[in-house]
């Protein structure tokens, strides 16, 4: 048998809606009949008499407010029902928010860390292409540098065969 709560779990505005609609009906069906059951009771002319009025008020208020009231609570008790319904969604969706938002913030720290990570090595190459390049250029130097002591010794040879 289900509980109240796995029935108040189906509730939806809909539902409300519809409710509310059937109630409106049933209370537009009860002032008909109030009104019916009072003509035929009493028929005859409309009174035209403060007394008789007041009479026919005391009638209606007297067999109507407590029948409306009535409309009115169970109206009043689905919408707190639906009311608590949705509050309860609102929370299950601000947990699932604030879960979400610690696997994000878990993944910017990775990402972060990674950035950081990608950074240095980035750091590191560009270190080692500076070295690099300052070798080559070393080397460069010395194969000109050679090059020309080269050139000198052959310029000294034939000098001293001269």
């Amino acid at each position: 048998m289900p509980s109240f709560s796995d029935k108040s779990n189906q509730f939806t505005p809909e539902k409300l809606t519809q409710w509310i609609k059937l109630i409106l009906a049933a209370a537009i069906i009860v002032f008909l009949s109030v009104c019916i059951v009072f003509f035929v009771t009493f028929p005859g002319e409309i009174p035209t008499s403060r007394e008789n009025w007041g009479q026919f008020g005391d009638y209606f208020g007297g067999t109507l407010n407590p029948i409306l009231s009535f409309f009115s609570l169970i109206i009043l008790v689905l919408n707190l029902t639906l009311q608590s319904k949705q509050l309860e969604l609102t929370r299950q969706e601000l947990n699932n928010s604030k879960a979400e938002l610690e696997a994000t913030k878990e993944e910017l720290k990775k990402s972060s860390a990674a950035q950081e990570q990608t950074a240095k090595s980035l750091s590191t190459q560009t270190e080692f292409a500076e070295i690099s390049a300052r070798l080559n250029a070393l080397s460069s130097s010395l194969s000109i540098l050679e090059h020309v002591l080269n050139h000198a010794n052959n310029i000294r040879q034939v000098r001293q065969h001269q």
